[in-house]
């Protein structure tokens, strides 16, 4: 059983520079095999790459390269360090037609971290874990960039080093990435180039 997502990877000088002090300053480098990155959607499979893969090529194909915009920084409650992206019409579209394309290839048996969890899910996100194995699908996405992963006691230091930080770009998304998640490391699997 494989653990795979699909994600967008990002790669801005300014924010990887930002991540290396950050890793440096704190000792935490969570997503040191991991750049920056949107998740787009993550599944357990049985490992059927090769059909997966040409699924996936032929959504490349059929997605034309499209723009982000940034516009704050967050912290979230797992102790993750994320850009808030400015909603994005391509970038939800994109989600949506990996999650519909792309689901039929989850093993609906495999363990889902979420069941854990059901009883702090409404309706809609029940019905999301059940389909698709996840809650924040779909009307739930809620898309950001994440850039690192630290230790609860560090948040207060974490946050006052990002305090100047500007969190304002604009992202051209030309690529994305199929990745193999691990217990102790990501392994991108193969990189897809989107239609110009």
């Amino acid at each position: 059983m494989l653990k795979l997502g699909i994600i967008i990877n990002i790669n801005l000088p300014k924010i990887n520079r930002l991540i290396k002090e950050l890793d440096n300053k704190f000792l935490i480098k969570h997503y040191s095999s991991l750049p920056p990155h949107i998740s787009i959607y993550i599944w357990e499979s049985e490992p059927e790459l090769n059909v997966m893969i040409k699924e996936i090529k032929t959504i490349a194909a059929g997605f034309k390269v499209f723009s982000l915009q940034t516009n704050k920084l967050n912290f979230s409650k797992y102790n993750t360090i994320q850009l808030e992206i400015t909603k994005n019409l391509n970038l939800n579209k994109f989600h949506k037609i990996i999650v519909e394309r792309i689901s039929k290839f989850r093993d609906k048996t495999a363990h889902s971290k979420a069941i854990e969890f059901y009883h702090s899910f409404n309706k809609k996100e029940i019905m999301f874990i059940e389909k698709y194995g996840r809650p924040n699908l779909l009307s739930n996405f809620d898309p950001h960039i994440t850039l690192e992963k630290f230790q609860p006691h560090l948040a207060s230091e974490v946050k006052g080093f990002l305090s100047n930080f500007k969190p304002k770009f604009k992202i051209e998304i030309s690529e994305f990435s199929l990745l193999e998640m691990r217990a102790d490391n990501y392994k991108i699997i193969k990189k897809f180039k989107l239609d110009v």
